[in-house]
């Protein structure tokens, strides 16, 4: 009876750690490795980014709108559920920038997010992504644009 106590206990403490490894495992994923959790490869929408202004080298204190526009694939047209459920923006450190853009109650086709920079800082400068995600779980386009420091040599 007590040998069995001992391997009850074993097997239990066992799962715990397996369970502990992988929750610790899946909180330090990176943007990056969060990013590639897209399913890119089946019924994804099309992604455009637009700057005002158009030039994206600037300097420091400088404004910028970037603005990402999702729309379905032509073929996807006639399923609504294939048409953009969200966009959503990601700053330099992969952290959400700016609200999340949800389809309203008329639902278009191609929707529009836009991320308003004021008054840049040394930090805001580097790689934005719009991501665009349709009613499937998973099924997004990423798009990045990257935002300059105007004098910096690129190494």
């Amino acid at each position: 009876m007590t040998r069995m106590l001992n391997t009850h206990w074993l097997a239990n403490a066992g799962n715990f750690f397996m369970l502990l490894l992988v929750a610790s495992a899946i909180s330090s994923l990176s943007s990056e490795e969060m990013s590639d959790r897209c399913n890119r490869e089946k019924v994804i929408p099309e992604v455009d980014i637009f700057s005002s202004p158009p030039n994206r080298t600037l300097t420091v204190g400088a404004d910028l709108n970037l603005t990402c526009i999702a729309w379905p694939r032509y073929v996807d047209w006639l399923y609504p559920r294939r048409w953009t459920k969200y966009i959503q923006w990601y700053d330099p450190q992969g952290r959400p920038a700016g609200a999340k853009c949800l389809q309203g109650t008329s639902i278009v086709k191609k929707l529009r997010c836009t991320l308003m920079l004021k008054r840049l800082t040394m930090e805001q400068f580097g790689n934005y992504t719009c991501e665009a995600q349709n009613d499937y779980e998973r099924y997004c386009r990423q798009k990045v644009v990257e935002i300059e420091l105007q004098g910096r040599r690129k190494i």
